[in-house]
């Protein structure tokens, strides 16, 4: 899921995303108290039915906060 985030296409099969896992689908693969705090916050269903997405926040592309001024001793 990160891979495809950061090449642009953030949607991934889950055929595809499950690839050598014992489980069929994202939520198999987690207990389902895990599950139910990642879904919908660090993994989302994609645009079409059977893809998922890793869910990013923005992120500032600059500066938030100026550096703090030093204090003199």
């Amino acid at each position: 899921l990160v891979v495809a985030a950061a090449k642009g296409s953030p949607d991934v099969q889950v055929k595809a995303l499950m690839e050598g896992f014992e489980s069929r689908s994202p939520q198999q693969a987690f207990r389902k108290e895990t599950w139910d705090s990642i879904r919908d916050v660090y993994i989302g269903k994609g645009a079409k039915n059977g893809y998922w997405r890793l869910l990013l926040t923005a992120q500032p592309t600059e500066a938030v906060a100026e550096p703090a001024e030093e204090a003199t001793v």
